[in-house]
């Protein structure tokens, strides 16, 4: 597919027994890793490829659940993804047009629309406890 990468991989380990006949335990990893992408059709920017592992572990019975866990454990920090930017609000000028001062010193000023890469960071490590009930 375009701008999608070449490998994609995961898989999960869960884990659970019983602590008594109201209690149980439970563990859980998981991992996956993704190749890294094209950002952009021209196929001259790339995203990096990334692992990421995760945990949880707690104790739970029918009705509840505590838990610890731990996300993104080995904090990856490639971008998840990322795509050109292009700004129409400078409008499509073309480019170098004089503009008063400058163009009193012999300068001119670039009109067209600016292009960047918007690129979100990507959640680094963290850990956290969660407490689950159903009524």
């Amino acid at each position: 597919m375009p701008l999608g990468s070449d490998w994609q991989l995961s898989t999960a380990f869960d884990w659970r027994d019983g602590l008594s006949d109201t209690m149980e335990y439970f563990i859980n990893f998981n991992i996956s890793h993704e190749s890294s992408k094209f950002v952009q059709v021209h196929n001259r920017a790339k995203t990096g490829s990334a692992t990421i592992g995760g945990a949880k572990i707690g104790i739970g019975g029918e009705n509840w659940e505590i838990a610890v866990f731990g996300r993104n454990l080995f904090d990856e920090d490639s971008t998840p993804l990322a795509t050109r930017w292009l700004d129409f609000g400078y409008g499509f000028a073309p480019r170098d047009i004089p503009f008063g001062a400058l163009a009193a010193a012999g300068q001119s000023a670039d009109t067209s629309g600016p292009r960047a890469f918007f690129i979100p960071l990507r959640r680094g490590r963290s850990f956290g406890a969660e407490a689950k009930f159903k009524f």
